[in-house]
């Protein structure tokens, strides 16, 4: 969570053509050992609760 806060401290002034090159997507694509592509969404409301984040290692 302290690296999302600091990324937005640093791209909160950026204008709007800035933020337009930004291709969003609430998917992310995992690599599970080599055997097959796993695929997670989530809904933007859960976007921030510690049951969706996974710590890094």
């Amino acid at each position: 969570m302290e690296d999302r806060v600091q990324w937005v401290r640093l791209h909160e002034l950026w204008d709007f053509l800035m933020w337009k090159r930004v291709d969003w997507t609430n998917e992310i694509m995992i690599r599970a050992g080599g055997f097959r592509n796993i695929y997670i969404t989530y809904t933007a409301k859960e976007k921030y609760e510690a049951s969706c984040l996974v710590p890094k290692f």
